[in-house]
């Protein structure tokens, strides 16, 4: 797996073409049109009087934002987005704008916003791809969720951010990143792409784990680039001193 470099290395930044802006475009208008159209009926059928709409506006974002995971989980359904080096001019380069479009529009101000608890966050994050085990939660970013998975009894502190992609110039790609079970992560790290945190692992507040590395069981790392720390076993404070 080439994390840190990549024969298919090019300058400047890919871009979405217009066709591509007009297809997502097409499909935002019907996800948005079938929401509201959605949000009335109900209203409609409940008849709620003065607060009708009211009521129709918080239903329509509800519903848009729902259709929007819809659409969005049946079209990667169909057209799978693979992790790796995603080749510039190619069919998987399209299905990436798309997956973009979808967060840029739909999903990142959810998930920036910071105002859903952490159950539904979850909930959210699920909905979207990630797979969380029993008991582990994220109060920070997870971008590209398809990408990241966790195990059991995990916590993500708030601030922290995982992100699972590389784009370096025109160099674009994905690779998971895999926390296990009774991980914590702390508030503000950074946990970049392809990254393996085994069980029982902690990872300081404010560390930046570079791409690639592979933290073992009951490791505690920290700093910028984080390194390897200490043990579990040892006081958190000792090992960090």
């Amino acid at each position: 797996m080439d994390i840190e470099g990549s024969p298919h290395y090019h300058r400047g930044m890919r871009k979405i073409t217009g066709f591509q802006i007009f297809v997502f475009l097409g499909m935002a208008t019907v996800v948005c049109g079938f929401g509201v159209y959605a949000a009335i009926e109900l209203v409609n059928v409940f008849s709620v009087g003065a607060y009708g709409p009211l009521l129709t506006v918080f239903l329509s974002v509800l519903l848009i934002e729902a259709f929007a995971i819809g659409t969005y989980r049946i079209g990667l359904w169909i057209n799978p987005l693979p992790e790796g080096t995603i080749e510039k001019g190619s069919r998987v380069e399209c299905i990436y704008h798309m997956h973009l479009l979808f967060f840029l529009i739909f999903f990142h101000p959810v998930m920036r916003g910071a105002f859903l608890p952490l159950p539904l966050m979850r909930i959210f994050y699920q909905a979207l791809g990630a797979k969380f085990g029993e008991n582990s939660y994220s109060a920070g970013l997870v971008l590209d969720p398809l990408f990241v998975s966790f195990g059991n009894n995990t916590l993500v502190g708030e601030g922290a951010l995982l992100t699972p992609h590389i784009i370096e110039n025109e160099q674009l790609a994905h690779f998971p990143i895999k926390v296990g079970s009774n991980v914590t992560v702390g508030t503000g790290a950074r946990i970049l792409a392809g990254v393996v945190i085994e069980d029982d692992a902690l990872i300081s507040a404010n560390a930046v784990v570079r791409k690639g590395e592979h933290i073992r069981q009951g490791e505690i790392w920290g700093g910028v680039p984080a390194r390897k720390l200490g043990e579990r076993h040892a006081s958190p404070l000792k090992a960090t001193s």
